[in-house]
């Protein structure tokens, strides 16, 4: 799958999450779990330390929801 080999070259060549998040959504054609699993892809080759970080301010953006 080509949106697989794009994900994964910006995963290797190090493209911020938030820009691959951005690139997921403007691949054209994609069923919603084809998108999903690019993002949980992508969201897996995070570090540790940013996972745990993006995780903590997510809980905290819900919480003051």
């Amino acid at each position: 799958m080509q949106a697989e080999r794009e994900v994964a070259g910006m995963i290797h060549s190090g493209t911020p999450f938030d820009v691959i998040e951005d690139q997921i959504h403007a691949i054209p054609d994609l069923v919603d779990d084809e998108r999903s699993a690019l993002w949980l892809y992508a969201w897996s080759r995070q570090g540790r330390n940013w996972q745990r970080n993006a995780a903590a301010q997510l809980l905290l953006w819900v919480r003051s929801a």
